[in-house]
């Protein structure tokens, strides 16, 4: 019984050292044809069964080809078990390299990408295929670190195979730095700010800053000096700020009366927000109509003697819902 083991592990092991490479789900007759030349008189792409799963490999047996010719209408007997093997692709980490560079696009100066780890995943050969998604957020302190970047296989036959590398993204871009300590609310000028060229992950800045793109912006946060601003850190001005002096156009019918008022809240063309007259003794809302100015349309109802606030419409002053 031993003996029968160790004769059919070495049978296998010299089956295997003589597989017959195939990149394709599936065994066809011109595969066959590799080990049997018989099997050359039938059509390359007749399907004779599955192929290995990759990076691993299945051997035919003698009776299995044998039977298979004979209903192909081919002579039987004489064949021998043949081993087929579908290998995993490996990519060299130059290719690696080109298929971020492609996923970057041009424009960077100075770019290097050190690939520090790749997977060892069992996928066949295709186009690689690494998109901006599926790569980690760099460390705002640490650019240099390697981050992973989940990439993928198009395989010829288009089934997607999933890939992961580790690497190190590097270039030289321009960015913009607080140039003094900026409060929360704060309007920010070009003197505010500074450009300048820096180490940095292209992950985090897909192209140079400029100082013109801040400015008019208002700070969301506390920013030290030194700092570089990111998006988050300022937003566009409102067409009316919290604590601007707005000029309020009041219609009642057909009076018409415009006055001054501080804002408490801030907002947009035709969002609602809440002033106080001059002397800050009365609280009242009205709609924005644009930078710098609001509109409040008033009427008195009858049957409840009470103030309300409707909201304004273009050519029709007095249209809108009560308040």
């Amino acid at each position: 019984m031993g003996k029968l083991v160790l004769f059919i592990t070495a049978l296998v092991s010299t089956l295997q050292a003589g597989c017959i490479a195939i990149d394709a789900p599936q065994i066809g007759a011109g595969d066959l044809a590799k080990a049997d030349n018989r099997f050359a008189q039938l059509d390359p792409g007749l399907v004779f069964s599955f192929a290995p799963s990759i990076g691993s490999s299945r051997i035919i047996q003698a009776s299995e080809l044998d039977n298979w010719a004979g209903e192909h209408g081919l002579a039987r007997g004489g064949y021998s078990a043949a081993c087929f093997e579908r290998p995993g692709s490996e990519f060299a980490p130059e290719e690696i390299r080109k298929a971020i560079e492609s996923a970057l696009g041009t424009g960077f100066r100075d770019l290097r990408i050190d690939v520090t780890e790749i997977c060892r995943c069992r996928v066949p050969s295709g186009r690689l295929e690494f998109a901006l998604s599926g790569a980690s957020a760099p460390s705002d302190r640490r650019p240099d670190t390697p981050v992973l970047w989940k990439g993928r296989v198009l395989a010829d036959g288009g089934d997607v195979y999933p890939v992961w590398v580790k690497t190190r993204v590097i270039a030289t871009v321009t960015v913009v730095r607080a140039a003094r300590n900026l409060r929360p609310q704060q309007p920010l000028t070009a003197e505010d700010m500074e450009a300048a060229r820096v180490s940095a992950s292209p992950l985090r800045f897909s192209h140079d800053q400029t100082v013109a793109a801040y400015v008019g912006k208002i700070a969301t946060t506390y920013i030290e000096q030194g700092t570089v601003l990111q998006a988050d850190m300022a937003r566009s001005p409102s067409e009316v700020e919290r604590g601007s002096l707005v000029r309020v156009e009041v219609v009642d019918g057909g009076a018409r009366l415009e006055l001054d008022a501080r804002a408490e809240t801030g907002g947009n063309r035709g969002d609602l927000i809440t002033l106080t007259n001059p002397s800050g003794a009365a609280r009242f809302h009205a709609y924005v109509t644009g930078p710098g100015h609001a509109q409040l349309t008033v009427s008195r109802q009858a049957s409840a003697g009470e103030l309300a606030v409707r909201e304004p419409v273009a050519g029709n002053p007095g249209a809108g819902k009560g308040f």
